[in-house]
């Protein structure tokens, strides 16, 4: 009776571990977003060996199927940068790969503060200028739809200060701390502010 109670109480315990195990692929699994893309070898042997930079929506494209665990694209994103004809592509690249890799982790680690020296005091932004966080139409423009609602999104990574769309690009992004991903809400030409 005794082996019994002793067998049906480890069967009752594998039973336990079999769930627990099956729950935790289920979880891996939902939060790569259930993507099946991976990232065609070819396509980014193409576009690292072509003479001319990739544009705008070919970095955040690569960069979310690369990154697709780390990251997501919002539709905002893919059509702000989709009327770009940004010339340093290479340079986004390289920003948006640190954005979901090294920023990501030290942001999980230890907030903001730490994940910002991630990048130089030119290529990133906490948040905006009061003028522009004053300004209800400035907001506005950095308010992107995330999961039907609307979020702020005042962090964002920039290269080159001028009005010259084919030298200056801003991407802004969200952290979002439940799902772990950065949330990339536009990718374009730089914001009004005050003295645009």
């Amino acid at each position: 009776m005794e082996f019994k109670e002793d067998l049906e109480e480890a069967r009752d315990e594998a039973a336990k571990k079999d769930f627990t195990i099956q729950s935790l692929k289920d979880q891996l699994s939902r939060a790569g977003g259930g993507r099946s893309d991976s990232v065609d070898a070819t396509a980014l042997v193409d576009l690292a060996s072509r003479a001319d930079p990739p544009l705008p929506l070919q970095c955040i494209d690569l960069i979310e199927k690369a990154y697709g665990d780390r990251c997501i694209v919002l539709p905002s994103a893919r059509s702000s940068a989709g009327h770009m004809g940004f010339l340093y592509g290479r340079e986004l690249i390289g920003l948006l790969k640190r954005l979901v890799t090294g920023y990501r982790s030290k942001l999980m680690e230890g907030g903001d503060n730490l994940a910002r020296a991630v990048f130089g005091k030119s290529e990133y932004a906490a948040k905006e200028s009061e003028t522009v966080m004053g300004n209800k139409a400035m907001r506005r423009q950095r308010t992107f739809v995330y999961e039907g609602e609307e979020v702020e999104m005042f962090r964002h990574l920039k290269i080159g200060v001028d009005a010259d769309v084919t030298r200056t690009i801003r991407v802004h992004f969200h952290w979002d701390a439940n799902k772990g991903k950065i949330v990339i809400g536009y990718c374009g030409g730089h914001l009004s502010v005050s003295s645009h």
